[in-house]
């Protein structure tokens, strides 16, 4: 550890820049995960870097409720699976490549239909599936 420190490495399996006294209170998980989110940072472009820091700062001015909201869902998301995370990060590229008056038509057909009654649905629904 000592050789570590004097390099200036800190442990090896350390990432550069982290406090060492909090580190060593992670575990091993914990470890693995900071470690990998720390070398996708590394491969981001500066522009990608200056992207995420100022979405960081702008977190920060929202109301505490809507921080709060945002974590749990930020949490949900890292409890999926693989598979699942990829499907939905997909669905949101998808939704972002839509222009703003596709997205607004999809919400108002959102909305739409869930004001409707539930019998109403379930005949959408059944209109759908007999359709094919």
């Amino acid at each position: 550890a000592i050789c570590g420190l004097i390099a200036g490495t800190a442990y090896p399996e350390t990432p550069s820049g982290v406090n060492l006294e909090k580190w060593e209170k992670l575990t091993e998980s914990e470890k693995a995960s900071f470690r990998e989110r720390f070398n996708r940072w590394k491969a981001l472009s500066e522009t990608q870097k200056n992207g995420i820091k100022q979405k960081i700062e702008q977190f920060k001015t929202l109301p505490q409720e809507e921080q709060q909201r945002i974590r749990e869902n930020f949490t949900k998301f890292n409890q999926l699976q693989p598979e699942k995370r990829q499907e939905l990060v997909q669905k949101y590229l998808y939704w972002k490549g839509l222009s703003p008056e596709k997205r607004n038509l999809i919400r108002q057909h959102h909305m739409d239909y869930k004001n409707l009654t539930p019998s109403k649905r379930s005949k959408i629904i059944q209109d759908y599936y007999k359709s094919f």
